[in-house]
């Protein structure tokens, strides 16, 4: 039933425009934008939310966090570009809160994921997992990330190792790329062990959204609810 309501909601935007950039535009535009749930929203989040079973997540919260949110992410699943797009209103809102984002990597390429053996491999997903990695700790992380998925259908070790150093500022991707791989690897290898089928999966407090593609308000309020659980 949550998965029926949140479908329709996103057909209906999709279908009321005429191309993928304007709908994306628009998308935007509604997530930057996004209203709280209504009470008959919130009350069947609420109580599907509280049959969904707990996994432990062997992810080391930082001190003083309620709120653990974790995303298996590839950089050129178009899916995951919706996530990052509907939670980064919602994230930026809870900034300076005890919630925690991290991102984990479950690129779809068996250079850094051997486990995937299905589909189409995305060719230029462990090339931005390893960007992504090396830009942690610089103040231009988030301007890469979001970077890695705007330009998620054309990435490539090459475009990967220009946009690291015009952005990030990384000079020596190419030196640093096998050993980074390893943690992503490492991460990928938690999504097995974790079962993870598909990218995005999405955990908070070690309960899996499923869909994890949700509009921002949706997150917003299942954020909400495990702060005042935690209180």
């Amino acid at each position: 039933a949550l998965a029926l309501v949140i479908g329709v909601g996103g057909a209906v935007l999709i279908a009321s425009f005429p191309s993928e950039s304007s709908a994306r535009a628009a998308q935007q535009e509604a997530y930057a934008t996004y209203q709280p749930l209504t009470p008959e929203q919130r009350a069947q989040l609420e109580a599907w939310w509280a049959v969904q079973p707990t996994v432990d997540i062997p992810v080391q919260r930082s001190e003083g966090t309620r709120v653990l949110i974790v995303k298996f992410s590839d950089y050129q699943c178009p899916g995951c570009r919706s996530a990052f797009e509907a939670l980064r209103p919602v994230l930026a809102k809870y900034e300076g809160q005890p919630v925690e984002f991290v991102k984990k990597h479950y690129p779809l390429e068996p250079e850094c994921n051997p486990g995937i053996q299905m589909g189409v491999p995305h060719y230029g997903s462990c090339e931005a997992a390893a960007a992504y990695e090396m830009a942690k700790g610089t103040p231009h992380l988030d301007k890469l990330d979001k970077w890695l998925f705007d330009n998620q259908q054309t990435l490539t070790k090459d475009s990967v190792r220009r946009a690291a150093e015009e952005i990030a500022g990384i000079a020596d991707y190419d030196t640093r790329y096998e050993a980074t791989l390893e943690t992503v690897r490492a991460d990928a290898a938690l999504g097995k062990r974790l079962n993870v089928r598909s990218t995005p999966t999405i955990y908070i407090n070690g309960k899996m959204l499923n869909p994890s593609i949700m509009p921002p308000a949706y997150y917003d309020a299942l954020i909400e609810l495990e702060l005042k659980k935690a209180q």
